[in-house]
């Protein structure tokens, strides 16, 4: 690795003078890549909004979505309003054409990487309103232009990959918009100290060590989830991002997850702590799509988290926020009941049937 100017990791009078040198993290390996990815989806859809004219400003977000998204759009100066769904991936079509008047742009998730029904884009069609696809939990190399249905997609690498951070902004026509010349640095050293943490306590340490390496980690994870509304908007991916993203082996990847998803949907379609939620009964098994995490829901959910907790299976929830509007209807009912099963790259049916086991 080529040896870069220190300044930028010593610039803080809190750290000592003399001992280790401290790495650049962010910018190591830089220009080993190009410098052409954002460092978060929200940065990717900042960039957007700062492209938009002045006629750009009313926003229509999902009432359920993680709730950066419309504080990213607030933050960036646009108003934002909800529109309803029946289920993730279907739109409440009469209640999206109420919300529509007014309207100048709106956000289309992929939740948990499947694309929503075509309703959607039906009620679209021929509008002219600025569209975004929020693909942020797609697993996969970004979309050809050409197959956008929307103006813009948006997506995340960090949640798939072990990179503290890269997105994309991928525009159907014309050339999307660029991310600035610096990355968020303080995000990127955190989240990397937290991934080196975790690592660090599967070395042979005392367990009162372990514990508290253990307690850090989760703290330097929280701790980079704030910093990333701090960097400013439009920052660019770090170089040691970009250089893991270029070598990853996607189609491996997605291969992986597609196995596992199918294995564990089938495994659990008559389990009665959880239910499989998908398009329809069987879909998941049969999908050829690689899925961000298998979403189940539960009528007890943080009882059923905490089981799968004791038996060493730690399970995200997508999204605890997702309710950002405060509302009573399904999208709260959703946002109290879900919970995301792990399918990623990293296991083989053998481990996954721990969760099986655990659910019983």
């Amino acid at each position: 690795m080529t040896a870069r100017p220190p300044t930028q990791a010593l610039s803080s009078s809190r750290l000592g003078i003399g001992g280790d040198y401290a790495w650049d993290w962010p910018e190591a390996w830089a220009g080993h890549a190009a410098a052409s990815l954002f460092a978060a989806g929200r940065d990717a859809l900042a960039a957007i909004v700062a492209v938009g004219d002045s006629r750009r400003q009313d926003w229509l977000v999902p009432d359920y979505i993680c709730t950066v998204v419309p504080d990213t759009l607030r933050r960036s100066g646009v108003s934002v309003r909800p529109y309803p769904w029946l289920s993730p991936w279907s739109v409440d079509a009469a209640g999206l054409e109420a919300a529509l008047r007014g309207a100048t742009a709106i956000v289309v998730p992929f939740y948990m990487g499947l694309p929503p029904t075509a309703v959607i884009w039906d009620v679209l069609e021929g509008r002219s309103l600025c569209v975004v696809e929020d693909r942020c939990q797609c697993v996969g190399r970004p979309p050809a232009p050409e197959t956008l249905r929307g103006d813009y997609a948006i997506g995340s690498f960090r949640k798939w990959l072990p990179v503290s951070d890269g997105a994309y902004c991928v525009a159907r026509r014309g050339e999307p918009p660029q991310p600035g010349p610096a990355p968020n640095r303080d995000m990127v050293r955190v989240r990397s100290a937290a991934a080196l943490t975790k690592c660090a306590r599967l070395s042979d340490l005392p367990a009162e060590i372990d514990r508290s390496l253990e307690r850090a980690a989760v703290e330097l994870f929280r701790l980079g989830e704030r910093l990333a509304d701090r960097g400013g908007e439009g920052n660019r991916a770090s170089g040691l991002a970009e250089s893991v993203i270029a070598g990853c082996d996607v189609v491996a990847i997605s291969a992986a997850r597609v196995r596992n998803q199918a294995w564990l949907a089938a495994r659990l379609a008559e389990k009665a702590s959880v239910s499989v939620w998908e398009t329809e009964p069987g879909a998941i098994a049969a999908s050829t799509t690689p899925l961000l995490a298998l979403p189940v829901v539960c009528s007890r959910r943080d009882e059923v988290r905490r089981k799968l907790a004791d038996g060493r299976v730690f399970c995200p929830i997508h999204w605890q926020d997702g309710n950002w509007t405060g509302g009573d209807g399904r999208a709260a009912a959703w946002a109290a009941g879900q919970l995301s099963l792990p399918i990623d790259q990293r296991y083989e049916p053998a481990d996954l049937k721990r969760i099986v086991e655990a659910l019983e």
